[in-house]
């Protein structure tokens, strides 16, 4: 809990965005526990009022504090600085990461199953709308015409391409025989 976390205590610390990492850090300071929202009424902590901790962690060389988090918590989600995961437990962390994978394979394993449903959601839709449904037939007609064209393209410079070599070897032939006459001359 980070309650019970003291100064030196290892924390890990789990940045999840597009590119996640993982930093190690260690406890500076922690202050708290201190309710959660401010209570007007007696002096002491009462019962049943949530409470959170502000934590300093020294990572690389500099000082973060993470605020507001849970103090009977083991891992919390600091998302004022952004979508960051932090614990004092490496199970936890490794529970954290673990989950993280899994939910990732679970969506690669899933792309064809989503093509397959945009594919029926677009045969819908061109049945409900006959304006989408010419849309996508436009579409897939200029799509064809690209794909036609960059062929001719290519066609076409490699047609280019054998014409210049056929004059070259032309032009070689050509000035073999004038030098050839030159001499028999």
């Amino acid at each position: 809990m980070f309650q019970n976390l003291r100064q030196n205590t290892q924390i890990y610390i789990l940045h999840k965005d597009s590119n996640p990492y993982l930093e190690t850090g260690s406890v500076v300071s922690i202050v708290g526990p201190k309710p959660k929202y401010p209570v007007p009424g007696p002096v002491g902590q009462i019962p049943g009022i949530e409470t959170v901790v502000d934590i300093t962690v020294a990572v690389n060389g500099q000082n973060v504090t993470f605020q507001g988090i849970p103090s009977n918590l083991e891992i919390a989600d600091s998302f004022k600085d952004g979508n960051v995961v932090i614990t004092a437990s490496r199970d936890a962390m490794n529970a954290e990461v673990n989950s993280m994978r899994s939910k990732s394979e679970g969506i690669i394993g899933s792309v064809d199953m989503h093509r397959g449903i945009v594919q029926a959601c677009d045969r819908m839709l061109s049945e409900l709308n006959p304006e989408y449904a010419e849309r996508q037939k436009q579409e897939r007609e200029m799509a064809e015409m690209r794909s036609q064209i960059s062929s001719l393209t290519s066609g076409l410079s490699e047609l280019m391409e054998a014409n210049r070599r056929l004059m070259e070897q032309l032009q070689g032939s050509e000035t073999a025989g004038r030098t050839s006459a030159k001499k028999t001359n």
